[in-house]
């Protein structure tokens, strides 16, 4: 069980000579009441703690150990010794869960983009992706037990005579990570491929030698080219990603802003024009953006050389919480982004 799981962590860490600093501990995330406020042990998360490191088991294999999900950041924990005192005799010492930084928690994706020589109407993507920290939990459903177990025992070098004996169907894997990564690209882009010709994933996220979620894809994508006369439409801001969009009386917020942690992205987009085309400098100049406060920022640039058009976007917000009267800036940004998302290449013949 969740209470059990930390006491057996404790113990091993015992017999292997680990006793200062040791503890057992309950927490909460923001979503739910402050561990303060628990009136049944039933209630709480429980972790454990080695001195300022907190240990939770949360079931999503690609979090390291002592990795915890972002809305446990910034909360607070009761810490409790393992000796040979009872708990229930003991006075908790009461700790704050380090807030993570923006850069711990990172999406990086290269996408290289082309126009299908059969189809002018379809796009050709080759993608890679980079997740560290608490962005991982997003493609969580890439890894599964049999995945993890492999690449722990790789790491500790376990023997292959002293392995789990795992049951692996490669049928039923490969049906899995079809679906998973179908999703991934409908989640991600936004937009469901029409044709995915192949998929690998590099690091699994949740080993120290495999410390982030890497992996590449290549697809087809259909929807995102138009014609306009000779003119060739394309909505590149699109593979972004789905960003949210603030409307109606959601602007008109009264309370202050909570984000699971603090995070960041970076996109490079890169698109080989078709001979004969060339981009519109209006569309160079929607593709060319600056909005920077202490809440965050969104940032693109846009650029042509040697044919390709290059696409560099970045967008970070600072800290999982702002107050309200930061909101206009944090609305500001949000805009910018779902703007940035409609964005579309406009290719004129020369």
């Amino acid at each position: 069980s969740s209470m059990t799981i930390p006491m057996y962590f404790a113990n091993v860490l015992k017999k292997i000579g680990i006793e200062d600093n040791v503890g057992i501990g309950v927490t909460n995330s923001r979503n739910d009441v402050p561990v303060t406020s628990i009136i049944s042990w039933k209630e709480p998360d429980y972790i454990g703690a080695v001195g300022d490191t907190c240990y939770i088991v949360t079931g999503n294999l690609t979090l390291l150990p002592g990795e915890l999900p972002g809305v446990y950041n910034g909360e607070q924990a009761a810490i409790f010794k393992c000796n040979d005192e009872d708990y229930n005799k003991q006075q908790a010492t009461l700790i704050t869960i380090p807030a993570t930084r923006s850069s711990d928690n990172s999406v990086t994706s290269t996408v290289e983009v082309s126009l299908n020589e059969d189809d002018n109407n379809i796009l050709n993507l080759s993608r890679s992706m980079k997740m560290k920290g608490a962005t991982k939990t997003i493609v969580s459903a890439m890894v599964d037990y049999n995945a993890w177990m492999r690449a722990v025992e790789n790491y500790l070098e376990i023997p292959e005579k002293k392995r789990a004996k795992l049951k692996v169907d490669s049928v039923e894997v490969k049906k899995r990570l079809d679906e998973v990564f179908e999703q991934e690209a409908e989640v991600i882009l936004g937009v469901k491929p029409s044709t995915i010709h192949s998929y690998n994933i590099t690091s699994i996220g949740g080993t120290p030698d495999q410390p982030t979620v890497d992996y590449n894809m290549t697809c087809e994508v259909e929807g995102l080219v138009k014609r306009a006369g000779d003119d060739i439409v394309i909505s590149l801001g699109r593979l972004i990603g789905d960003q949210y969009k603030v409307e109606g009386e959601e602007r008109n917020r009264q309370s202050h802003i909570f984000r699971s942690s603090p995070n960041q992205y970076r996109h490079t987009i890169t698109f080989t024009i078709p001979e004969g085309y060339t981009v519109t400098e209006e569309s160079m100049q929607l593709l060319n953006k600056s909005v920077s406060y202490d809440c965050g920022m969104f940032v693109s640039q846009a650029k042509v050389a040697d044919n390709v058009l290059t696409l560099r976007v970045q967008e970070r917000y600072i800290r999982y919480f702002e107050p309200i009267d930061r909101w206009p800036m944090f609305l500001e940004l949000i805009d910018a982004s779902a703007a940035y998302s409609n964005a579309v290449v406009i290719l004129t013949k020369q």
